[in-house]
């Protein structure tokens, strides 16, 4: 019996902790059982609509794996003519399983609360456009300036004709044949924790990436540049493992590996 009420306060704190009961019916939100917005959804993107259906605003949810560890939840908020779009995190600290329930409850009790038992809240949408996201905007240009240089460090490796063997050993290709300049070893660490080390001719560490699970590749110099995971594909073989080749290709910029 005591363990049955200890269940059932778990519960009942888990309920209140979202504040808000939020279900979708035939193109309705309903807030605790009642209508406020009409919804739908195209390719993850939410327009809503007030009970007219006048559209007033488009809002797609994005997650950024950061590492294996931790990763980053934003939104892209449109007006229903794509004329202007922003980015914001807004987040409300809660996390239920479903993401448009997170979607649902950010935009409720998170900094901008444009959902309430009245409807959809204009003022909240003129402010989340006339605010500043300009630190968001540039974290997220952060990320997509190194997978950018990632991609091109992943063109040049296949440009200067490199290759992999069974063995893990990279370099310049002739039919089956690769000439080595470097050897690269892949090791689990754990689940979705994988690490990947670069090595010379001579069997000395010049590169490894994630050893703490951060997406990191750490240079024997003292370098350090990020690569998401995203990139890597351990289960496959090197010549299609896309970090392999990313990392290879730093190794090879940064120290002039050679034969």
């Amino acid at each position: 019996m005591k363990k049955t009420l200890i269940l059932l306060g778990l519960l009942f704190s888990f309920s209140i902790g979202f504040a808000q009961d939020f279900a979708t019916k035939k193109g309705f939100l309903l807030m605790d059982k009642k209508e406020i917005a009409k919804v739908s959804d195209k390719r993850r993107v939410y327009t809503f609509s007030d009970l007219n259906d006048q559209e007033l605003i488009k809002i797609k949810q994005v997650v950024l794996t950061i590492n294996s560890r931790s990763r980053k939840i934003y939104y892209e908020v449109s007006l229903p003519d794509n004329s202007k779009t922003i980015v914001t995190e807004n987040n409300s600290g809660k996390h239920p399983l479903s993401s448009s329930q997170k979607m649902f409850i950010d935009f409720t009790i998170g900094q901008y609360k444009l959902l309430s038992e009245n409807g959809i809240n204009k003022e909240v949408i003129q402010k989340m456009f006339e605010d500043d996201h300009s630190a968001l905007i540039a974290e997220l240009k952060t990320y997509e300036d190194y997978q950018a240089d990632a991609n091109r460090q992943r063109k040049q490796f296949d440009n200067r004709n490199l290759g992999f063997d069974e063995q893990g050993n990279f370099g310049p290709t002739s039919g089956r044949e690769v000439r080595a300049i470097g050897r690269i070893k892949r090791s689990n660490i754990e689940v979705n924790y994988d690490k990947y080390e670069v090595f010379d001719v001579s069997g000395k560490s010049v590169a490894v990436w994630n050893e703490e699970g951060d997406n990191y590749i750490v240079f024997k110099n003292g370098d350090r540049i990020y690569l998401s995971q995203s990139n890597s594909s351990p289960s496959s073989t090197l010549s299609m493992d896309s970090a392999a080749s990313i990392i290879c290709n730093y190794a090879i910029n940064k120290f002039d590996l050679k034969p």
